[in-house]
Order: C-alpha cells, then sequence, then structure tokens
C-alpha cells in the first residue's frame, strides 16, 4: 500500500534535489519579484504611455525609445556583470534604482525631461533585469533552476494581478508609487541578508548548441513581436463580452501556472522538449486563430499558455545552462532579441499600416515552425545524468514509501 499524498508527492516534485542556500533563496525572491513587477508595469508601456499622452507626444515614439534604451542597457550590463561586477550587487543597486526613479515623474513639466525620463527607466530596467537572471543562474544549479525560476514567475505574476486588482480604479500614478515603495523596501530588507558580493561563475555548458538556441530565439522573438505589434484588434477581444481587465487577470494567471509548471517540466525531462512543444503549440495557436476563428478560446489558452513556458525557459533558465564565462552578456543579448523582435514589428506595423489576422497569423506561424529546425539539431542543455538521477531517485522514493 502506497502511503503518501498527492501534496506530498508535488511537494516532493518540487523540492526534489534544491541544494540553493536558504539565504540566497530569499535574496533570488525579495529582488526578483519587485524587480519583475517593475517590469510589468512599466516595460508593457502601461504608465510610460499615460505620462506621455499628458504631454500630447506619440506613445508609440515614447515605447520605441524605451525598448531601444532597455536592449543598450541590457547587453551594456551584461558585459559589466562578466567583467567583475557581481550580478548580486548589481541586481540589488537596479533595485534601489527602481524605487527611486519612478518619483521623478511627479517632477516632470517639459517633453525633454520626459525624454531623459524614459532613457534613465530605460537604463534601470535593462540593468536590473539582466542582473537578476544572472544572479539567479549564478546561486542555482543546472537542474534545480526551472523550478526556481518557475516559482518566481509564479510569485510575481500573482503579485501583479493582486495589485492591479486593488488598484482598479485607482489612477495610474498610485499603482506607481505602490510599486516604487515596494521596490525601496526590497532594496532595503536584502541589506538585512549575508550574501557574497561578487558570486562566481558556476559552470556551464558552453558550446556549438548555443547558436542554435540563439537562432531559435531570433525566430521566435521576430514571430512574436510581428504577431503582436500588427494584430489589431487581437482576437482575444472577439472571445467574450468581458472586459479588458478581467481578460488582463486571467491571462496573468494562465501566464504564472503555465511558467510554473514549465519550469517543474524543463527540471525533470529537459530544455529541449519543453521548448519544442511550446513553439509548436504557440505556432498552432496562431493558425487556429486564422483558419478556425470559432475556437478562439481555446487557441487563447494555447497562446498565453505557451509563451508563460517559453518565457520561462528561453528568458530566465536556458542561457545559464549553456554559458560559463559570459554569462551576462548571453542573459543581456536574449533580452536584446525578445525586445528587438518587438522593435521590428513595430516597425512593420509603423510602414504598412494594419495587417490582415490571417497573413500575420501564417507568417508568425512559418517562422516559428522554422525555429524548431536548428533546436532540433541541438544537443540537450540539462546533463543526461542529471535526468537519469532524477528518475532514480523518484524510483526510490517510491520504493521507500511501499509498505508490504
Amino acid at each position: 500500500m502506497v502511503r503518501i499524498t498527492i501534496r506530498e508527492k508535488i511537494n516532493q516534485t518540487i523540492t526534489d534535489g534544491i541544494s540553493i542556500e536558504q539565504n540566497e533563496l530569499l535574496g533570488v525572491y525579495l529582488s526578483g519579484v519587485p524587480l519583475l513587477i517593475w517590469f510589468y508595469f512599466f516595460a508593457l508601456g502601461e504608465v510610460l504611455s499615460n505620462i506621455a499622452l499628458n504631454y500630447g507626444l506619440e506613445t508609440q515614439r515614447i515605447y520605441m525609445l524605451f525598448l531601444g534604451t532597455i536592449i543598450v542597457a541590457s547587453i551594456a550590463s551584461g558585459k559589466l556583470i562578466d567583467k567583475g561586477i557581481g550580478s548580486f550587487d548589481l541586481t540589488r543597486y537596479s533595485l534601489g534604482a527602481c524605487g527611486a526613479v519612478p518619483l521623478i515623474a511627479f517632477f516632470i513639466s517639459t517633453a525633454v525631461q520626459l525624454n531623459i525620463y524614459v532613457l534613465i527607466v530605460g537604463v534601470v530596467t535593462g540593468a536590473g533585469f539582466t542582473a537578476l537572471r544572472t544572479y539567479l543562474s549564478d546561486v542555482t544549479e543546472v537542474d534545480e533552476r526551472g523550478r526556481i525560476a518557475g516559482g518566481l514567475l509564479l510569485s510575481s505574476l500573482i503579485s501583479v494581478a493582486i495589485i492591479k486588482i486593488l488598484f482598479t480604479d485607482a489612477p495610474v500614478e498610485a499603482s506607481t508609487l505602490f510599486v516604487s515603495l515596494i521596490c525601496l523596501g526590497a532594496f532595503f530588507g536584502l541589506y538585512q541578508i549575508s550574501i557574497d558580493d561578487r558570486l562566481p561563475h558556476k559552470k556551464g555548458l558552453e558550446n556549438n548548441t548555443i547558436r542554435s538556441f540563439i537562432i531559435s530565439w531570433i525566430l521566435f522573438s521576430t514571430a512574436f513581436g510581428l504577431w503582436n505589434a500588427n494584430v489589431s484588434p487581437h482576437p482575444l477581444s472577439l472571445i467574450s463580452d468581458m472586459e479588458s481587465f478581467t481578460l488582463d487577470i486571467v491571462n496573468l494567471l494562465i501566464l504564472a501556472s503555465a511558467a510554473f509548471l514549465g519550469g517543474i517540466l524543463a527540471d525533470r525531462i529537459g530544455r529541449k522538449p519543453v521548448i519544442g512543444l511550446s513553439l509548436a503549440f504557440l505556432a498552432s495557436s496562431y493558425l487556429i486563430y486564422a483558419l478556425l476563428p470559432f475556437l478562439i478560446a481555446p487557441a487563447l489558452l494555447l497562446e498565453v499558455g505557451s509563451w508563460g513556458v517559453l518565457s520561462l525557459v528561453f528568458i530566465f533558465v536556458l542561457w545559464g545552462d549553456l554559458s560559463k564565462k559570459s554569462r551576462g552578456l548571453y542573459y543581456g543579448l536574449s533580452l536584446g532579441i525578445l525586445l528587438g523582435g518587438f522593435l521590428a514589428g513595430e516597425l512593420i506595423a509603423e510602414s504598412f499600416g494594419p495587417i490582415k489576422t490571417a497573413y500575420v497569423a501564417y507568417t508568425s506561424a512559418l517562422l516559428i515552425f522554422a525555429a524548431l529546425v536548428p533546436l532540433y539539431y541541438s544537443e540537450e542543455p540539462l546533463p543526461k545524468e542529471k535526468i537519469r538521477l532524477r528518475e532514480m531517485s523518484g524510483y526510490i522514493r517510491d520504493i521507500k514509501n511501499l509498505k508490504i
């Protein structure tokens, strides 16, 4: 008779093989959750769009300037980390800047000051997001990185959903101030944690495989940027009479759940099958939008769920698996490639105007299916012995829970 509950089985699956020290795990979550909340509110343009409208400026121009600044700051900060600046140090200082910089917005009085403000916010966002992901990679082992990153995304996205609910009818300045206070509180809280200021890079798996994953990521980023910039209105608006606010909350919950489950699977069965299935599901969702519009609801589930898994594995996990000498640079480049795809999509939309959903869906799906080709010829980043060890530990645990 097996004496183990479903809850115990889930706990064992999540915590099996976790070796990260408690203070380092606390540092990851205390810095990561506020930074990801910041990234959601600022990188998605909600705050900056409102500020731009107040000064009669073009929202798209401000947003493109912001994305371009993040790209440059991400790559530059990654190179600085590789040259010896501690990833934890940069994460902590970026967190403090995230708390202080938004307060400057209350004193902006001219368009020139707004442009300078956008540049500062872009630098802080790019540096903080790159440092956080490098720090996460520095303190975790290859077979636990997915689960820890998944838990971080789950906590962050649920926090974002709660903040959006709490500030539903409040002006955007109120939520901005609240996020700033969270970042400042976490910044001071990190000084109470004893962590090595200059964490060394742990051994990576850098080889020719990284080229295949970079090509796949470029193709995916181009397709995703093309889709998001040119599909207007998004099919999401057609599935029900729900308000956009409600749909945003649903999106966040799907993203959080998918990222968390994707992290667990990536640590158990490997990165390649998780990435491959997610890419296939995402491409299929685009084709469903174009060919079977009456199945928009399941297509939405496939799209958001696949993006949740891909954002977890590609943005947080993969580059730490592959790199050993240029980890910061690869994390910076990965964000730059993704945002570069968004910029390319915006430029195409601006040059050619709104394109029919079907054409964008076919093109995006084709690019994503093409991304599967280099992925197929790449090696699995998660070492085979780690996968076998995880399987053996599961068998041993099940045997111990058997009572004859």
